[in-house]
């Protein structure tokens, strides 16, 4: 089996391991859509959906690239406002998210086979330490690597969050990491790392979309990834 030698697991957070629906709408697409308009600007979820996975910096620049003119003064100034305010509407219902079922149980599997797990998202870290600390992960020993959007200054599909992990741990070979996201902008990290890359179908982009980037696995969620490793 290929992912005999697999040392490292990189989880994406939202829609991948967390479930972040509200009421049946994921928690980053709502955010972003109200925090928009807060501001004065109209956007649809598929607008928001289309640019799920990127580093959220990243995400508001190039939805607000469509409002107003990008690359000045003015335009960096609202992209920084429309940032915190989405934020803090993140953080405001941070304690309402959970784990999508299967998580623990995976992450127990590939713990009982010595592989490392980390989690790495394209929220800051101050969004990623609240998430995780929610869901208990590090109190139980699981998690390796937590790393956000902002831990190396580039966001997906740049591979650097990949890199960083890889760094740490002490893992020089990427064919020896797998990726798994929810977003063709993981897939796309993961294959510019040269890492194996499973896609999930958990999150809100559409399952054609993910098709299209390529993943070497397309898995219905986290709670079957076990079954690649035979």
């Amino acid at each position: 089996m290929v992912l005999e030698s697999i040392q490292l697991v990189l989880f994406d957070l939202a829609g991948t391991t967390v479930d972040d629906r509200i009421d049946g709408v994921p928690l980053v697409v709502s955010a972003m859509a109200e925090t928009f308009a807060e501001a004065g600007y109209k956007i649809v979820s598929e607008d928001v959906v289309q640019h799920r996975g990127k580093i959220k910096t990243e995400m508001v620049r190039c939805l607000l690239a469509g409002k107003m003119q990008a690359g000045d003064k003015a335009f960096e100034e609202e992209a920084d406002r429309i940032h915190k305010f989405f934020l803090k509407r993140i953080l405001e219902n941070a304690e309402k998210l959970n784990e999508i079922e299967g998580t623990t149980d995976t992450f127990r599997f590939l713990k009982s086979r010595g592989i490392r797990i980390g989690v790495g998202s394209g929220f800051p870290a101050q969004i990623v330490e609240r998430v995780i600390s929610r869901m208990g992960w590090m109190e139980q020993g699981f998690l390796d690597y937590a790393g956000g959007g902002d831990a190396v200054g580039a966001g997906r599909p740049d591979p650097g969050m990949i890199q960083h992990a890889m760094q740490l741990l002490g893992i020089p070979d990427p064919r020896r990491v797998l990726k798994v996201g929810d977003t063709a902008a993981d897939v796309e990290e993961g294959a510019n790392a040269g890492a194996w890359t499973a896609a999930v179908l958990t999150g809100s982009q559409p399952e054609e979309m993910l098709r299209a980037a390529g993943p070497d696995f397309i898995l219905e969620s986290i709670a079957v990834l076990p079954g690649l490793f035979g």
